[in-house]
């Protein structure tokens, strides 16, 4: 599980392929966090409520095994795509 990772400067971040979920809030309020790379073997089940909400993620992966988006996830998030 990714736990809540609050910085304002991180601008990317690599998720490991084993991890299962992104919890609550995890980064919340990285505003410039614009990047988050997922490996091609990504097994994440779960992005949770306010994971990336107001950060500066321009970009919406695609996972096969995604099971769960928790409300607001991606709120005020800067995805156009």
């Amino acid at each position: 599980m990714i736990l809540p990772y609050n910085d304002a400067k991180l601008k990317q971040i690599s998720i490991p392929d084993a991890a299962q979920e992104i919890s609550e809030y995890a980064f919340y309020g990285c505003t410039n966090l614009e990047q988050v790379d997922l490996g091609t073997e990504s097994r994440l089940k779960g992005i949770f409520e306010y994971a990336f909400a107001y950060s500066g993620m321009k970009e919406l992966p695609m996972l096969k095994e995604l099971e769960e988006i928790g409300k607001y996830a991606f709120y005020e998030a800067k995805i156009d795509k």
